[in-house]
């Protein structure tokens, strides 16, 4: 037989190059769970489980706190005008303020009764040492503010100082009624554990009015400071001292607030030189009222006339679970509405949440990781198919 008469023959028993696949070496950490499949089912219970745990006690929030040391220094100064309110109670605060190590910038506004200086620090300042010297520093100018001013307040400001939840409370009821039932919700909701605090947008609160005559003042040559420092002087509760004695030991107070608007009405005003005493009921109206408007809400559902309404913002601890903060403010808002605290009439409606916006986040990553999946599990066989 020829050589090339066996040439066919030969090539038939020659084994295909694409039929030999290479097999590459298992890796030992590979090799270690296939040979303990125990162990490795363990391992993998063991990091599910931690896993769900690290779950329920992360904290959830909707967006991360920032420690930017920041801080609202508010001073009142009742009857006094801005520009008396700028001399005397918002430059001297000021003078001692700048003084201050690692600060950043101060802004400040005076208006008619009070005045308002926002501070800030640098982000490498810390927030506790920050903190502790504005105080001491305010301190140092309190004695050059004006006696009938109040004490300044320092409240600290973050800058997620945002509402977790708002409540809108809503119903046709009086608006005395609205404003306390708002009042009663803001004092239950702010004793709760992961309440910062609680604002009210569009309540008008009750309050004595005094409106006085002129006419009369003059006739009878009184003046209205006269009026208005006899109210503030009277309307006092005040201790006076001890009493000892082998018998009985006790303290004495002075009960001079006003129980009763009645009383107030009777107050004595002024003595003329024929010795009467003139009394505030007879230079004036004396009644209760609503104080003037600051805000107004009003809530409308699905076109229908818009109703008055309270506003109710509720702001959150930095650093707490808001869902869990979220889910507790709900319970109580319904246990408060089922019980007798909420006159008839009245219902709420949640108009902000921010846990809506977490449960969001969370199902947008989760379609955008499952859509991933989807797309190595498509995409694997078709490029496989595609390179043989």
């Amino acid at each position: 037989m020829s050589p090339e008469a066996s040439s066919p023959n030969t090539e038939q028993h020659k084994p295909a190059a694409s039929s030999f696949k290479v097999q590459k070496p298992i890796g030992p950490i590979m090799r270690f769970f296939f040979i303990r499949p125990i162990f490795a089912i363990l391992l993998t219970f063991l990091m599910v489980l931690s896993g769900l745990m690290a779950y329920q006690s992360i904290v959830k929030e909707a967006a991360p706190d920032l420690a930017i040391p920041q801080a609202i220094v508010q001073t009142e100064w009742a009857g006094a005008d801005p520009e008396t309110i700028e001399k005397q109670i918002t430059n001297q605060i000021e003078k001692k303020i700048k003084s201050m190590k690692g600060l950043k910038r101060i802004r400040s506004a005076s208006f008619n009764s009070y005045s308002i200086i926002a501070v800030e620090f640098r982000p490498s300042a810390d927030l506790t040492e920050s903190m502790q010297i504005l105080r001491e520093k305010v301190r140092d100018a309190e004695p050059d503010l004006p006696k009938d001013a109040k004490k300044p307040k320092i409240e600290q400001v973050s800058v997620d100082d945002t509402p977790m939840l708002t409540v809108a409370l809503f119903g046709q009821v009086d608006p005395i009624i609205l404003g306390n039932a708002a009042k009663y919700l803001k004092d239950r909701l702010e004793k709760l554990p992961g309440v910062k605090k609680v604002d009210l947008g569009g309540r008008r609160k009750e309050v004595v009015q005094v409106l006085l005559d002129p006419s009369r003042l003059v006739a009878l040559g009184i003046s209205p400071t006269t009026v208005r420092d006899k109210i503030r002087t009277a309307n006092l509760d005040m201790p006076w001292d001890k009493i000892e004695s082998d018998e009985i030991g006790s303290t004495v107070r002075l009960y001079g607030r006003f129980r009763d608007i009645k009383d107030l009405a009777e107050l004595p005003v002024s003595r003329l030189n024929a010795g009467r005493v003139v009394r505030l009921d007879e230079i004036g109206d004396v009644h209760r009222d609503l104080e003037r408007e600051k805000s107004s809400v009003s809530v409308s559902w699905a076109g229908s006339a818009f109703a008055p309404s309270v506003d109710i913002s509720v702001m959150k601890v930095p650093g707490v679970d808001t869902l869990k903060t979220i889910d507790l403010i709900k319970s109580s808002l319904k246990k408060a509405f089922d019980g007798p605290g909420i006159p008839y009439g009245l219902n709420y409606s949640v108009t902000t949440d921010q846990s809506i916006r977490i449960y969001l986040g969370k199902a947008q990553g989760c379609v955008q990781q499952r859509l991933a999946g989807h797309a190595r599990c498509l995409c694997g066989p078709v490029l496989s198919a595609f390179v043989a």
